[in-house]
């Protein structure tokens, strides 16, 4: 199998790091398991490769033994799977993830499908076939097969596959008020029962909004769809008389006090920490179009820094084994900023150009200012250096693990053990009041100002739990423990900013971007300027409620988070309390990633934010007309 393997690779001109996806076709489990032992060794993992680079798949997991048509079966499922850019999920019983045969090799066992990018426009996407046999001139016998595709070309996919994807129905319909909003729910209803969800949800996306009011119906499926509806025709007129706000829990919203299309939009960038295992799954499956390279700068991960490490492994992971994966991504830090700013990147390009969410502006929490000037067009994006981050010592083993820069300055032992260095804990307590609870501690900083009532402090472990017993609050570990936002970092400084040096792009935006250097908006068009400031709000306090209400002053009053997770989202809406605003998440963890972003997308508009929903539900193609006569 390894000499058939290595020939067919010899003869296509190629190695193994170029295969992606490679399907077995062993009919039982022993089978595979000795078809993959054998194939490690030339699937094997390089310095520098991608530990989790090779999906596997085999049809026998799935429909059994089918003799000679096994190998038949095999080919057809890689060219679906290099057809459709998409990894399959693997089959329950194709291998144990825990067994004998993935150790040191570039296999992978997928619990969900997962999204294929390739690397560069015009790209190739190669999978193998692994064929046995059980006869010929020598007894048993072995054959490997490539298949390749060519991405698409400049015309791409389409941006999105809504209805035919992970999708939900989103249904908006206005009035002037509550009673007639109810009215139109009840004509929606019956509408639906004569010619069905599809046509109705099509027709809705593509009619104007003129009413005073805006309900949006979100639902999974029809059933659903005319329940939500009659909970609206129900309760509308109420909620309108009394100024109140309506919603389900499928995301179905209304209010009586929209904000109006008047409000400045800021896209929120999270913090580099932010992203988990599994996040934006079902992104390229819901906008195939985001998956499009452009620029010559690849979609997906770079060799050796995979943010695919976010959502593959070595198989389906328990809860247990999940949060293991969790702890050791947030330890590295080139991988977890570089998977932010493919975060950032692909969901601004999302919500702007295709959603039609254009903002006024922008800001970040902590590192995410650096996903924000990749994601709106301030640093050229074909310039992003991910293995410069990989490689400097200071995110290697200075300001993380062994954190040498914290040893040197407080000159610890050697002996000191990591988790005597250096602890990070979320306060829930306002900064002033942690402030003043701090005389004589002389190492332990205040490092974010997450809300009015939660602050992070970082330092010498003793020292942060002397202060946490001097403020008598309630604490938790953060989920990120590294060096930074305070003095300690000064040294490091120059290569900080040497990091986060990057050549401006051509066309600069005219967005107002602001930061927590001075709270104030950014100068874009200094590149050493830049550079940094970018380093130094790395040494010093990230006041993050600060910088919300700045923007809230500056007449922002929709804040939309664009990356993983919603920590921003509760941290802007804690902060701002009842002044007029609207903060939404389009990705929330444990929620699919349909449904968070419809209920994002829902809220926006019942706010009389315009979203261009035709693109998730074009409307039906016409029937051709008659011909000539």
């Amino acid at each position: 199998m390894a000499g058939a393997a290595r020939r067919a690779l010899s003869a296509a001109g190629t190695d193994a790091r170029e295969v992606a996806y490679l399907e077995l076709s062993g009919a039982v489990a022993a089978d595979r398991r000795e078809e993959t032992a054998a194939l490690a060794g030339v699937y094997r993992a390089g310095e520098g490769d991608d530990p989790y680079g090779c999906a596997l798949g085999g049809t026998t997991a799935l429909v059994g033994d089918t003799g000679r048509a096994a190998a038949l079966a095999a080919l057809v499922s890689a060219v679906l799977a290099v057809h459709h850019a998409e990894f399959p999920a693997a089959p329950a019983g194709l291998l144990d993830a825990s067994g004998p045969g993935l150790e040191g090799s570039r296999f992978t066992l997928l619990g969900d499908p997962q999204p294929w990018l390739v690397q560069r426009r015009g790209g190739r996407r190669t999978a193998a076939v692994s064929v046995l046999g059980d006869d010929g001139p020598h007894g048993s016998t072995a054959a490997h097969l490539l298949v390749r595709g060519t991405a698409a070309d400049a015309a791409g996919p389409r941006e999105a596959s809504w209805t035919d994807g992970p999708g939900v129905w989103i249904l908006p319909f206005s009035a002037d008020d509550g009673p007639a909003l109810a009215r139109a729910a009840g004509a929606l209803r019956a509408e639906i029962a004569g010619r069905g969800a599809e046509a109705v949800v099509r027709q809705a996306a593509h009619t104007a909004r003129t009413g005073r009011l805006t309900a949006v119906v979100v639902a999974a499926d029809e059933a659903r769809l005319d329940a939500e509806l009659a909970a609206a025709e129900r309760d509308l007129p109420a909620v309108a008389a009394n100024g109140g706000e309506w919603s389900t829990p499928s995301g179905s919203i209304c209010t009586a006090r929209p904000i109006g299309p008047g409000g400045r939009v800021a896209f929120v960038y999270p913090g580099a920490f932010a992203t988990y295992p599994g996040a934006g799954r079902d992104l390229f499956r819901l906008f195939p179009g985001c998956g499009r390279p452009s620029s010559g700068r690849p979609t997906g991960p770079p060799s050796g820094s995979s943010t695919a490490r976010c959502s593959a492994g070595a198989g389906p992971v328990d809860r247990r084994a999940l949060m293991r994966h969790e702890a050791e991504l947030i330890e590295d830090i080139p991988v977890m900023l570089a998977s932010g700013t493919n975060f950032a990147v692909l969901q601004t390009r999302l919500l702007r150009d295709v959603l039609g969410v254009a903002p006024d502006g922008a800001f970040g929490y902590s590192l995410g200012e650096s996903s924000m000037l990749f994601a709106t067009g301030v640093w050229a994006e074909s310039a992003r250096d991910d293995a410069a981050l990989a490689a400097t010592p200071l995110f290697r083993d200075r300001l993380r693990g062994p954190k040498k820069q914290v040893r040197e300055s407080w000159g610890l032992p050697a002996s000191t053990p990591d988790a005597a260095v250096w602890t990070t804990r979320v306060l829930l307590a306002g900064a002033d009041t942690v402030r003043a609870a701090m005389t004589g501690l002389d190492r332990v900083f205040v490092t974010h100002v997450n809300t009015p009532r939660e602050t992070v402090v970082a330092g010498a472990p003793e020292q942060v739990r002397e202060l946490i017993e001097q403020v008598g609050c309630q604490a938790a570990k953060a989920p990120a423990n590294h060096v930074m936002h305070c003095p300690v970092v000064d040294p490091a400084l120059d290569g900080l900013a040497a990091l986060n040096d990057y050549p401006l792009a051509d066309d600069v935006p005219s967005l107002e971007l602001l930061s927590a250097y001075d709270y104030d908006t950014v100068p874009v068009t200094d590149r050493a300027e830049l550079a940094g400031r970018i380093a130094h709000t790395l040494r010093s306090t990230i006041d993050f409620a600060r910088l919300a209400g700045t923007a809230h002053e500056r007449g922002y009053r929709y804040f939309v988070e664009v990356g993983p997770g919603a920590t921003c989202t509760r941290w802007i809406t804690e902060t701002l309390g009842e002044r007029p605003h609207l903060a939404v998440s389009v990705d929330r963890r444990g929620a699919a990633g349909a449904a968070a972003l419809a209920q994002a997308l829902a809220r926006l508009i019942a706010h009389g934010l315009d979203v261009d929903l035709g693109v998730l539900f074009p409307p039906p193609a016409q029937a051709p007309g008659p011909g000539p006569s």
